[in-house]
């Protein structure tokens, strides 16, 4: 059976043939732009367009994800490898930290948490779920739906929304 990904365009979900998402992937053919500024572990200002504006970065991946998210952890390793193997072909990876509430030692269990597992990439803090609303991973009623990977081109456009980090893996970045 041949890979299929979810794919967001023009604020539709469809199930597409991975031939099918190497032609959205060349055309250009996505949706609206998604820009957004949150504060990194570190307390730097991570800025999505400023990383999408440098000439190296021609996609941009946001991970959003929670401490107890299961899956979301164990998909940790495989953005590590991804980015050590696409960072030179253009990959830019994100990892947005969801909490199910905004105190000080939810912050803290995140920081301490990528401490003890550090990462190459960033790691950004949305406390109060403002980006995730806007990506549409949290509803109206605040539930969120994890793990939600989105594939941005250098325009902040999505090209790819999925909730396995294998599918982003498995495109043509060479």
């Amino acid at each position: 059976m041949a890979s299929r990904f979810n794919v967001g365009i023009g604020g539709h979900s469809w199930s597409l043939p991975l031939a099918l998402v190497f032609c959205l992937l060349s055309s250009g053919a996505v949706a609206g732009e998604l820009d957004f500024e949150l504060y990194e572990l570190t307390g730097k200002l991570y800025s999505s367009q400023q990383v999408r504006g440098r000439s190296d970065t021609q996609y941009l991946v946001v991970d959003f994800f929670s401490l107890d998210c299961k899956p979301c952890k164990e998909a940790i390793p495989e953005w590590i490898r991804l980015h050590n193997e696409y960072e030179k072909q253009g990959l830019s990876i994100v990892l947005v930290a969801l909490r199910r509430e905004s105190s000080r030692a939810a912050t803290e269990a995140v920081k301490a948490y990528f401490r003890a597992n550090p990462v190459p990439f960033p790691v950004v803090i949305d406390k109060y779920g403002l980006v995730a609303k806007q990506f549409h991973v949290i509803d109206k009623g605040g539930a969120a739906t994890l793990p939600k990977i989105f594939l941005l081109n250098s325009e902040g456009k999505k090209i790819i929304v999925t909730d396995e980090t294998g599918a982003i893996g498995k495109l043509p970045w060479k």
